[in-house]
């Protein structure tokens, strides 16, 4: 059974998921340095919402959650940014996307692919995407008490191989949460950060694979395209008057 936007809302309120949220946002922050996140929209596909706030840049923030979660308020006590839609189908125009982070996303799709294709799609040109996968290798894959123990897990070379296949160009890749799914407390807080240090050079053995791509405008033309009807994404917020349901 995979986990609802509530069971993940409830993980990172504990402490090893507030340790998780913590050495991500670091691995985050040396991709994506705040002072060179200068675009206007940043959107947060899956369940990236303990990490959209404190990654600061553009001027607008947006969630984006697949119906199979279900809805969540956020932000709390703000206008609210976050919104429903079928997976892979974002009502979000082209080409009007500065920054995509994908988190509990890729692993819990049944085509991998399709969702890849919309994150192209909404990127502009310069548009740079990120995601978290669980690393298939590694120690975080095999326990059901986290949410990367759920879903599929990708080896580093399907990874690559998904995004080279859905006109990506990967940019640069690291593994992370190196230490072992403790839940103990005084473990996750202490023992933890200590392993992170060697999670650079340890991919095969950390728990995620953090990559960062890039969008390619040209790919090879493999035979004639075949016409393909236009997708109608099925949209559903929560808690946003009926004159105020435009993203961008």
């Amino acid at each position: 059974m995979l986990p609802s936007a509530y069971d993940l809302k409830e993980y990172y309120l504990t402490p090893q998921g507030e340790v998780v949220a913590r050495l991500l946002l670091r691995r985050f922050k040396c991709f994506w340095p705040t002072a060179d996140i200068k675009g206007e929209v940043m959107i947060g596909a899956g369940y990236a919402l303990p990490y959209l706030g404190p990654i600061n840049g553009p001027r607008k923030t947006f969630a984006v959650l697949s119906g199979a979660m279900g809805a969540v308020v956020w932000p709390v006590g703000g206008p609210q940014r976050c919104v429903l839609s079928d997976r892979g189908v974002w009502p979000l125009p082209a080409s009007s996307t500065d920054y995509i982070l994908m988190v509990h996303e890729l692993e819990y799709a049944e085509d991998p692919a399709t969702v890849l294709e919309e994150a192209w799609r909404i990127l502009k040109p310069e548009g740079r995407l990120m995601l978290v996968v669980p690393n298939r290798t590694g120690f975080w894959s095999r326990s059901e008490k986290t949410p990367f123990g759920h879903g599929r897990p990708f080896t580093t070379k399907q990874l690559h191989d998904l995004l080279r296949d859905g006109n990506f160009v990967l940019e640069q890749m690291s593994g992370a949460l190196l230490a072992p799914p403790f839940r103990h407390k005084a473990l996750s807080n202490h023992v933890a950060p200590f392993f992170e240090i060697l999670a650079p050079l340890c991919g095969a053995f950390c728990g995620v694979t953090v990559a960062e791509a890039s969008k390619r405008l040209y790919s090879p033309i493999r035979g004639k395209p075949k016409p393909v009807a236009a997708k109608q994404p099925a949209v559903v917020w929560a808690g946003v008057p009926q004159g105020n349901r435009e993203l961008l």
